[in-house]
């Protein structure tokens, strides 16, 4: 977060020698100098810009729990921004899940989340992080919701990650379906949602050849859910069979197994 412009550009100018792309969790460099000097991607949506931060000066990693409290989200300047993120090719990852849980307006996880948790880290969460939540998060989150589909709508390439910190209530699996049922509060329909999470991520890598889509030729990893996604964006957590590589695995078998487990190790 605190690097500087020229070192972004050396990381960005020998990752392109070898082929290589180059995302990042920025703040003291914004969106649009980041754009500038071909960075490939930016992680967390707009909720790690800085670019419309009153006084931030060159340089200057200015923490803020609302960095668009100053924009308006279908203003001038987010278009601008928006439109120049495109011109440069620029991916933008969207992790709404993390910022959902430092929003006031949030519940504690779902039972079956806490339920995974290992008595400490289940502990630790109710304790201390549950109460990170910060009221300006709320504001950030819903200006982030209408700038990511903007930019998907504008023709960026948007896609869905989940993130190991924020407030500890984003465990591995649950934040990624979550992150997807969350698109939709932006707008999309539960197929764009399921298609930003799975197509937009293989073209993001370069491996659309291989994965992303169900076709003659790809790798068959897929999973079987018990419901229709494209009436129930919610269904998706129905999850009953797991392929990968051929192999099938029972989903609700081993998530069963692993109750109070997260975290133990």
């Amino acid at each position: 977060m605190t690097l500087d412009s020229a070192s972004l550009k050396a990381a960005i100018d020998a990752a392109h020698k070898r082929n290589l792309k180059v995302t990042g969790h920025l703040c003291a460099v914004t969106y649009r100098k980041a754009a500038s000097l071909g960075i490939d991607q930016l992680e967390h949506g707009f909720l790690a810009s800085t670019d419309f931060i009153p006084g931030k000066k060159n340089g200057e990693c200015f923490a803020s729990a609302n960095s668009l409290a100053a924009i308006d989200p279908k203003g001038k300047q987010a278009k601008d921004l928006i439109d120049f993120l495109i011109q440069r090719k620029v991916i933008l990852t969207s992790t709404l899940a993390v910022f959902e849980g430092l929003c006031t307006q949030d519940t504690v996880p779902k039972q079956e989340v806490l339920d995974a948790m290992a008595p400490d880290t289940k502990d630790m969460y109710l304790k201390y992080y549950s109460q990170e939540k910060r009221a300006a998060m709320n504001d950030a989150v819903a200006k982030d919701f209408v700038m990511e589909k903007e930019f998907a709508d504008a023709g960026g390439l948007l896609t869905v990650g989940t993130d190991p910190t924020g407030n500890g209530s984003v465990l591995a699996g649950y934040g990624s379906l979550r992150a997807i049922e969350l698109l939709t509060k932006e707008g999309f329909t539960p197929i764009e949602a399921i298609r930003i999470a799975t197509y937009n991520g293989a073209l993001a890598l370069n491996a659309q050849k291989n994965i992303g889509s169900i076709e003659v030729g790809k790798n068959a990893d897929l999973v079987v859910i018990g419901g229709s996604v494209a009436n129930n964006i919610n269904n998706i957590e129905k999850i009953q069979w797991v392929f990968r590589h051929g192999i099938a695995f029972n989903a609700q078998k081993i998530l069963n197994q692993l109750k109070g487990q997260v975290g133990k190790y």
